[in-house]
């Protein structure tokens, strides 16, 4: 998804369901600048984390760990780039939020 060139202010929001006090992942794929992610609810921010491209026509990757502190969260991921370049389109592909599976214990 394009989020607009250099300065633009475009984003992209979804809500989807956490468990209060388990794990997530959240990962995606930058090119062209860089996007701010925030996760959050209506009562606190759980994750603001920046993802950011290598410079010239490379995907970066990035991936951040937030534990839900509600049943219903809120990811938005915004274009933030600071690149003064008029050819720097701020896309994002593969947005992926993952619960964490916890190791089970051998006895």
């Amino acid at each position: 998804m394009n989020l607009g060139p250099c300065f633009g202010a475009g984003s992209v929001s979804q809500v989807f369901a956490t468990i209060v006090g388990k794990s997530y992942v959240l990962s995606l794929a930058v090119i062209g600048g860089t996007v701010t992610a925030t996760v959050f609810n209506p009562v606190q921010t759980d994750l603001t984390a920046d993802f950011v491209a290598p410079e010239g026509d490379v995907w970066g990757t990035g991936s951040f760990k937030f534990t839900a502190t509600n049943t219903k969260t809120i990811i938005v991921v915004q274009n933030t780039s600071p690149r003064t370049s008029t050819c720097c389109a701020t896309t994002i592909d593969d947005v992926r939020i993952v619960s964490i599976i916890p190791e089970s214990k051998s006895h």
